[in-house]
């Protein structure tokens, strides 16, 4: 996939994963999810945005894990 096409996807899931402060966990989780996903996206069988994200809260939860993390459940279903 050519990384035009990545951005456009990455770029519409992390619509559904909101922004909160500078530094801020919540960020942090969407660094982790655009990192992994544009990764995942590149390989020959992609794992899909939930998996991804499950991925994601699950590595971010090893340092913080009484942090509730937002995102659009349905989306991500």
């Amino acid at each position: 996939m050519k990384r035009d096409e990545m951005t456009k996807i990455v770029v519409h899931e992390l619509e559904h994963i909101p922004r909160d402060v500078r530094g801020s966990e919540q960020n942090m989780l969407r660094a982790f999810y655009n990192a992994r996903r544009r990764h995942d996206l590149a390989l020959p069988k992609p794992m899909g945005r939930k998996s991804v994200l499950e991925w994601s809260v699950a590595r971010l939860k090893q340092t913080w894990p009484d942090y509730e993390f937002r995102y659009d459940k349905s989306f991500f279903a």
